[in-house]
């Protein structure tokens, strides 16, 4: 069996157990060791065709899993779910004016997707909050005008979900997700955007939040979203100049 991180990898490991024996073991862990995986070479499990073995995890006192019958492997996951967190930061202008926040996220993720938003109104100018340099702990946050000039501060809120789809508390679904694209709109051109399929349909239509993730060059770059249905929608970068 191991126990893994995802920013370690194996932080534990242990192997060459006897059989028709009871074993109990006490073992510190990091906070973000959150899978423990038990294995069997014969792909068998410990249970119940050659004997009737079974095994029992704890975290904290806390039983978190138990079982015997699998076939080659089995995990149990040790850390409460974490789907996501938000937060909200004040920059005092734009990225021309060398404004770049470094975020630091409250909780470990594995794929983490992030998107970003303006809340306030303070500078009379377009304004779009954009994302980059994204690891499993943080990222960066900054804003860019059209015209790529400085810009009155504003306050920006972002939202970090783990790659995935979930059911929140209240019965509401959250599906998370990042795609790659190379389709600019501009003005005048008739939209033709990016297909992106849900991983399951939603029962209504659902509401698309969306970000730029990475910044490749300095050039002004928002996202658009259309054509929403409860199975896919379209998405594009969409340049300055579009009207």
């Amino acid at each position: 069996w191991k126990v893994t991180s995802p920013t370690s990898g194996d932080v534990l490991y242990r192997s060459g157990y006897k059989g028709s024996t009871t074993y109990t073991e006490r073992h510190c862990i990091p906070s973000d060791a959150c899978t423990f995986e038990i294995s069997d070479l014969y792909g068998d499990g410990i249970c119940c065709l050659f004997g009737n073995g079974s095994y029992k995890v704890w975290v904290d006192g806390v039983e978190k899993g138990t079982g015997g019958e699998f076939d080659s492997s089995e995990t149990v996951p040790l850390c409460p779910l974490i789907v996501g967190e938000t937060g909200r930061i004040q920059l005092s202008s734009t990225i021309e004016d060398g404004i770049v926040a470094e975020i630091a996220f409250r909780n470990q993720y594995i794929n983490p997707v992030v998107v970003a938003f303006i809340n306030t109104r303070n500078g009379p100018e377009s304004i779009s909050a954009r994302v980059r340099d994204i690891s499993s702990s943080g990222c960066q946050l900054f804003m860019q005008e059209p015209d790529n000039e400085g810009h009155a501060a504003e306050w920006v809120s972002y939202v970090v979900v783990e790659s995935g789809r979930y059911t929140l508390e209240g019965g509401i679904v959250v599906e998370a997700g990042i795609t790659s694209s190379t389709i600019i709109h501009r003005g005048g051109q008739s939209f033709t955007g990016h297909p992106v399929q849900f991983e399951e349909a939603f029962t209504n239509t659902p509401a698309i939040l969306h970000s730029l993730m990475t910044h490749n060059n300095n050039h002004f770059m928002a996202s658009l979203v259309t054509d929403v249905h409860v199975d896919s929608f379209k998405v594009a970068m969409e340049a300055a100049d579009t009207r």
